[in-house]
Order: structure tokens, then sequence, then C-alpha cells
């Protein structure tokens, strides 16, 4: 079943008497429990791509699906609430709170899902830091957390709802190597788990961990492909020199 999909995607940016196609008929559809990866220059419009499938902005034509649901149409209040409901983001700066802990930055979705009264949400958050490995970590505070802990955190906030699709936006570009690996390692458990994916990423060796990689620019599609021998990130976490402790297990 499609999780995505997307039809004949237009975006284009008016400024003055110039006007800008950053999308220009794309076409792509997304499965459920796949992780697809999108790559694309500078420019080549993978942003807006990654923004249109996480109704933060409205396509100037074509159509888009989100666990069947058409949202090319939709106004703001309606785009805001599939956002809630149906899509979880992971964001290269983390986007944390800085005043708030980790568990009440994770919390801070529930506010609007009826599913999880009060005094529920606390438990919800601290499942998903412990499922993360940062159960240790649950009322600290952005700025005594790690770069690869940002992000474990940022990652239990894009669970909280159940989303039916994570869209990472280059997860992996504010941390160490081998913390970008230990990322993909807990994003690869999570795909494995059946949740779905789509990351974007500019780094063709963080791609080679996800299923089929798209490539963009100008505006297009210019291939897809899917990945021949898969890199499995839990298994080059093991080859790593043992004196270097992961950022979710160093105190």
């Amino acid at each position: 079943m499609g999780i995505v999909k997307v039809s004949n995607l237009k975006k284009i940016y008016v400024m003055g008497d110039i006007s800008v196609a950053a999308l220009n008929s794309v076409s792509l559809d997304i499965a459920e429990g796949e992780f697809v990866s999108i790559m694309g220059p500078s420019g080549s419009g993978k942003s807006t791509l990654m923004n249109i499938l996480g109704c933060l902005d409205s396509p100037t034509g074509g159509a888009i699906e989100i666990g069947g649901v058409e949202v090319s149409k939709m106004t703001s209040s309606e785009l805001a609430h599939i956002r809630n409901k149906k899509i979880g983001f992971i964001f290269q700066s983390f986007n944390l709170l800085a005043n708030m802990s980790a568990v009440s930055n994770v919390m801070l979705p529930l506010l609007y899902n009826s599913n999880y009264p009060k005094n529920k949400r606390r438990d919800r958050a601290v499942e998903l830091l412990e499922t993360v490995g940062l159960g240790h970590r649950l009322d600290h505070k952005p700025n005594e957390l790690s770069g690869g802990q940002k992000q474990r955190v940022a990652i239990a906030r894009a669970l909280v709802n159940e989303p039916d699709i994570i869209l990472a936006d280059e997860p992996t570009g504010n941390v160490d190597s081998k913390s970008g690996i230990e990322i993909m390692a807990l994003l690869q458990n999570l795909n494995n788990k059946g949740i779905t994916l789509a990351l974007v990423t500019h780094d063709q060796n963080i791609s080679r961990h996800t299923d089929r990689v798209v490539y963009i620019k100008d505006g297009k599609i210019l291939k897809t492909d899917i990945v021949e021998n898969k890199k499995q990130a839990a298994d080059e976490l093991k080859l790593m020199p043992e004196g270097a402790d992961s950022e979710a297990q160093s105190a």
C-alpha cells in the first residue's frame, strides 16, 4: 500500500517578474514500510519536495496523498492537522526547545492528540526516550546533551504520535561520523519494525543505508535506484573500536 503518492507535482516561486520552477512535474510513490532517500545538489528541489511532503508548503500544481488523504488543496489549518496526525519530522538542526527537558520536548506534540490524555503523555514520552537509548537523560535540557543525543530526542518526538511516515532532513548532518552511524542504526531498526521513512541527504554513504535512492536535479527526478547490498549500520558499529563508547551510553 502506498503511504505517499505524488503526481505531476509543481512548485513555482514568483519573485517580481521572474518565475522559478522549484519542482517540475515530479511524480513519486513511497510504499508502506519503505526507507527512501532523496539526493540532489543544492537548489535541486529536494528541500522543496520534502516541505510539500511534510505539509509545510503547498504545491502550485499536481496532487499529493499522505496516508490515503489528498492534501494538495487543503487549508493551512487542515494541513496542520495532517502534520500532527500523519507525519513525524526529524531536522538537521534538531529543532528542540532550549528551555524544556528531553521528556518535555517529546511530549509537546501530544498536546494536540486526544488519544493521549494529560496523565498519559509523560509515560508515552519516557517509553520512546528509552527506545532510543536515552532513558537516563529524561530531564536533561538540549544544552546538556551531545549532538547525537539531541537527534535521538528529535527521533523520539517524531515517533510520539505514531505517524504514517517519518521525514528526516539531513538527520546526520550535525553530528560526528560515529554518531551518524548510530542514528542510521536507530532509523533502520525503526524501519525494520514497519515504520516508513523518507530521508534527504547529500551523503552517498548515508543513502546506501536505505532501500531506494531518488535523485533530483533542477526540480525533476533524474532516476531512482534500488540499493544493492544495503549497508547495515548495526554491523558497522560492531566493527568500530570498543574504546569509542556510543553517545547514548556515555555518561
